[in-house]
């Protein structure tokens, strides 16, 4: 029985690989769409850094070691202009760094060892992560619409209604 090349239905995300090994790269980007994902791919983190800016990503795939910029180095400048996108690091090396405190540090949603045994966490990670990046916007546009109506309340209120409300900052 032969593979599918593509999937049956889009699954309308769109993941960012980041990695700067070739071989890994195509590989990955040919499983990724063999489930229906988008896939946009950078070679470094300058060249991630330079794409999502201008592309809607709902998950970035990121190699934590490579040359000129770390994982955690595009993270850190990824965050200053989108602290919401969903990010997976990967890496082929064994951190001496513990993964739950990397993880939290940097505020990433998951760590995967790039190996035989994370195809499969590889082949369902961008369908949380991007559900997860919705779920987030979601809740950010109730916020915005929350505060616009807080906004338009009137200052002056009876007195038992109490102090006029703000939403706290996440």
């Amino acid at each position: 029985m032969t593979r599918k090349a593509k999937a049956e239905h889009a699954s309308g995300y769109t993941v960012l690989l980041v990695d700067d090994n070739p071989d890994y790269l195509q590989a990955t980007r040919l499983l990724l769409e063999r489930e229906g994902h988008n896939v946009l791919t950078a070679t470094n983190g300058q060249e991630a850094l330079g794409i999502l800016p201008g592309q809607r990503v709902d998950l970035v795939l990121l190699d934590y070691f490579m040359p000129g910029m770390t994982g955690e180095q595009v993270v850190a400048e990824l965050r200053r202009f989108d602290p919401f996108v969903q990010v997976i690091l990967q890496t082929g090396y064994a951190s001496e760094q513990h993964p739950r405190e990397l993880l939290q540090r940097l505020d990433v949603q998951g760590l995967l060892r790039q190996d035989r045994r994370a195809r499969a966490a590889l082949a369902v990670a961008p369908r949380w992560g991007s559900k997860a990046a919705r779920a987030a916007g979601v809740m950010r546009k109730i916020r915005r619409g929350v505060q616009i109506i807080l906004d338009k309340t009137p200052r002056s209120l009876p007195p038992d209604a109490g102090r006029r409300a703000r939403l706290p900052e996440s």
